[in-house]
């Protein structure tokens, strides 16, 4: 399904839960012109856990990163001190413990909260257009024949390395330990647990998300071992180890000028940033959750009833009010946001059927062909994912395909042969992990869980950036 109007583009999917969402609203219309010095709003509407930007918001901030290009560095330095900001206030909120949650702290812990939380996300939309504009200035700065589309593939790969890819050469290397016989049994819990309490966080994304347990780690380390850990470690620091060794060769090739190489290292660095928000984001509310759910259950929620109440209503519910649980149950079942012209209007439950159907219509496309983000050739069969709780549905050499992944899609993307996706950028999420995974990876279909069903037979040509069905 795709938005007909032309003002709205189909830009990202995140499950995220109500609370959040409509916190970015507010804390675009309180934040983004002071944080940013742009004097716009920034609009967009989300239905399906899909959201589509406003054109012309895209427009007016890629015409002032044009215009002003001081205003990169500016947004890198902003992302990074805003989500700071929020990891530090929530770590240090954590540590002073909840031994005096009355009312009245209650309401300055959620006060503080918001400020906090929604400062970081106000500035959310940045990298997208930032992409863009990065994309424009290396192309301009290439040397005539050279081939863009090579070079890019080429420049797309990260800073630094993820706290994701971090996590796993970790337990691989507690995995090498273990099989060469370095470490006892005992030694091997102690190590898991501190591993354990070390990433735990990762699963966070959103209030929606939850730490991983300790079982999800053990058994992650019982699927290392068995496979043999040595061959993946070995392959994913060649991996990484190779991504510096190409880029530094295709820029002497290129006789690289300076400017050059300068847009080649920002872009790297937005890619990085890109994973490196949503992991702090992930790490601020690990250190939260605890506060929201002794909030819930003072409130008589579920921490789940809880993320689904706006926060007005949770407001409201702090001095006194009682929200109808009937609200929450329906807006658990469908949901959307309409952020436009300062102004936010919520959907629920029957009322956001009614929109979609206005406004969406059936796709019958039946090309499947997109943008490569890491190169390979796959074949093998397709597994169609529309939301996190499928995810279990990938073993091992399935071809992964969704309409855009997410940190909590890491296990899965790690099992499959290939990852296809119908929206994403070269610094979208599926774009930077197929790199370090070194999985054959094509974004921005636009189609292909539409076109694509369980079971296909296919061929992933991620050299051509095009998907093949060969059978069933």
């Amino acid at each position: 399904m795709s938005i007909t109007k032309p003002q709205f583009e189909k830009m990202t999917k995140v499950e995220n839960d109500p609370f959040t969402q409509y916190l970015i609203c507010e804390a675009t219309l309180k934040f983004w012109k002071s944080l940013t010095g742009l004097n716009f709003n920034y609009y967009f509407k989300e239905l399906d856990y899909v959201i589509f930007y406003k054109t012309e918001s895209r427009n007016l901030l890629q015409t002032a990163l044009r215009s002003n290009p001081v205003l990169v560095e500016k947004f890198f330095n902003l992302i990074e001190k805003e989500h700071l900001n929020y990891v530090k206030y929530a770590e240090d909120l954590a540590s002073a413990g909840r031994k005096d949650l009355s009312d009245e702290k209650l309401k300055q812990f959620f006060n503080s909260f918001t400020r906090y939380y929604g400062s970081a996300l106000s500035i959310i939309y940045l990298p997208f257009d930032m992409e863009v504009i990065l994309v424009e200035k290396i192309k301009s700065f290439l040397p005539e024949g050279a081939e863009s589309k090579e070079c890019l593939d080429i420049f797309s790969a990260p800073l630094k390395p993820s706290e994701t890819l971090k996590q796993r050469l970790a337990l691989l290397r507690l995995a090498v330990e273990y099989t060469q016989n370095k470490i006892s049994k005992q030694e091997l819990d102690d190590k898991l647990k501190s591993h354990h309490g070390e990433f735990s966080w990762l699963n966070m994304l959103g209030l929606r998300g939850k730490p991983y347990d300790f079982e999800f780690f053990r058994g992650q380390f019982d699927e290392a071992v068995a496979e043999g850990p040595e061959r993946e470690l070995d392959n994913l620091l060649k991996i990484q180890s190779s991504h510096d060794e190409k880029i530094n060769q295709k820029l002497q090739e290129l006789s690289a000028s300076e400017e050059l190489k300068k847009q080649v290292h920002s872009l790297r660095k937005l890619i990085y940033l890109r994973t490196w928000r949503l992991e702090r984001i992930s790490l601020g509310n690990f250190y939260i959750r605890p506060f929201l759910e002794a909030m819930a259950k003072r409130f008589n929620y579920t921490y789940d009833e809880l993320i689904f109440l706006l926060p007005d209503e949770i407001s409201r519910s702090l001095n006194g009010e009682s929200i109808d649980k009937q609200v929450v149950h329906e807006r658990q079942k469908s949901w959307g946001i309409i952020f436009d012209n300062d102004e936010i209007k919520f959907l629920q439950g029957k009322e956001t059927d009614e929109y979609k159907d206005k406004v969406m219509v059936k796709t019958h496309g039946r090309e499947i062909a997109g943008q490569t983000a890491n190169k390979g050739f796959y074949r093998g069969v397709v597994k169609i994912i529309k939301r996190k709780k499928e995810l279990d549905k990938i073993k091992k050499g399935d071809i992964l395909v969704t309409e855009m992944t997410t940190p909590d899609f890491v296990p899965a993307m790690k099992n499959s042969g290939a990852i296809i996706t119908d929206i994403g950028g070269i610094t979208s999420h599926a774009a930077i992990v197929s790199r370090e995974l070194g999985k054959p990876c094509i974004i921005a279909t636009g189609n292909a869980t539409k076109v694509l069903k369980d079971g296909d037979e296919v061929e992933v040509d991620a050299d051509k950036g095009v998907v093949r069905k060969i059978g069933k």
